[in-house]
């Protein structure tokens, strides 16, 4: 059999589709790209805008099979759920999974507990390393809710190798030991050229729990510079609300916001602003949000509406 694979959208390698190709590849099937009349094609989506382009859409006259969150067809076989991407196909150096699936919150902007359900094991991140990489990026929806987190980081730090944590971190279950733990990691970027450490305050109501948090990662020796806090913005918040929540992380602790428009919304020209200020280092650094505004020649409100 002759199987193509076609990655609709993402920056990074479809796990998916990786782990697919494996599969075929040790049924004897032919696995590739650019598979001339192939007899099946697997279509993978993360993003609703890039599904809806191919929903509906049926490639030459081979199988086709329309896989990830936006379809309903989302699920591998069980004899691939496990198995090692096909890393060769994409030619990439770092190695990528999910040692936990779920979580155990219930935020309204996602969908990973209607898709997922609650927080489980899913596999130890020694079996999707391959042992030619030094790198690792890590898909877990919240790491360190997994029951096993400590097993896994135990193997990335025993084996000095470099780790993307892909989603959030969750500061509101930090703890010392969680702390001392990161400090200790090797976290980098999604480049891994430059050492990050990715968390995310998406609501007011949890400032307190966010402060703490911060004070324990600092406290433990992680570098201010090297921490980046999602700023969800435009869902249940007010402008003046994200504003606030960017100077508390800049002018307080010294750690960069970075605004997460929901749904890449972009109708408020402050939320604008305000994304272009907070996602820029040398612009938070180096200016208030009103001296940024002034020094442009943009006016903005400080009331609500």
């Amino acid at each position: 059999m002759k199987v193509k694979l076609v990655q609709l959208d993402g920056s990074i390698m479809n796990l998916a589709l990786g782990k697919l190709a494996t599969y075929h590849r040790n049924k004897g099937d032919m696995v590739g790209f650019n598979i001339g009349d192939p007899d099946l094609i697997y279509y993978s989506a993360i993003f609703d805008w890039t599904a809806k382009r191919f929903k509906n859409q049926t490639p030459l006259g081979a199988k086709a099979i329309f896989g990830g969150y936006p379809f309903s067809d989302d699920k591998l076989p069980p004899e691939a759920e496990f198995l090692m991407p096909a890393y060769d196909l994409w030619g990439v150096d770092y190695s990528l999974g999910y040692t936990s699936r779920g979580c155990f919150r219930s935020c309204p902007f996602c969908i990973v507990p209607k898709k997922e359900g609650a927080i489980r094991d899913y596999q130890p991140v020694w079996d999707f390393h391959h042992p030619d990489h030094k790198k690792i990026i890590l898909l877990d929806n919240n790491y360190f809710a997994s029951p096993n987190w400590k097993a896994n980081l135990d193997y990335i730090n025993d084996n000095g190798l470099k780790v993307n944590f892909n989603q959030g971190l969750d500061l509101r279950i930090m703890t010392d030991e969680i702390a001392s733990y990161l400090a200790d990691t090797l976290s980098y970027n999604h480049n891994f050229n430059s050492r990050c450490y990715h968390f995310a305050w998406d609501n007011l109501k949890h400032e307190g729990l966010i402060r703490k948090g911060l004070e324990k990662c600092l406290s433990a020796g992680i570098l201010s510079n090297n921490i980046f806090v999602y700023v969800l913005t435009e869902f249940d918040t007010t402008f003046l609300q994200d504003l606030y929540r960017c100077n508390v992380l800049w002018n307080e602790y010294k750690v960069h916001p970075y605004v997460m428009r929901y749904n890449g919304e972009r109708s408020d020209p402050r939320s604008n602003a305000l994304a272009r200020w907070a996602n820029l280092p040398g612009a938070h650094r180096n200016h208030s949000f009103e001296s940024y505004m002034a020094y442009y020649g943009r006016k903005w409100e400080c009331e609500e509406g």
